[in-house]
């Protein structure tokens, strides 16, 4: 079998831009399913304990770039970290 060397699906650009619309409806089809589940999560959450049932945190991605991630608070308000 001879394999032709070159530009190929995989450099072209195509395949970049199909994984990504693959991911973000997998991602979106995900969210609309689970989040009955974390809904119930943020209330269990929330009626625990005092303050939000999510916390923000700030974290650096690709290139540097920072972005803010939420996150079910899983330790009381005001526990040093």
């Amino acid at each position: 079998m001879i394999v032709e060397r070159g530009a190929s699906a995989a450099t072209s650009g195509v395949y970049p831009t199909i994984k990504r619309v693959i991911d973000l409806v997998v991602g979106v089809i995900l969210l609309l399913l689970l989040s009955p589940l974390l809904a119930i999560v943020a209330l269990v959450v929330r009626l625990d304990s005092a303050g939000p049932a999510l916390y923000r945190q700030e974290r650096v991605g690709r290139g540097g770039s920072r972005f803010t991630m939420l996150k079910f608070r899983t330790m009381k308000v005001g526990t040093p970290v």
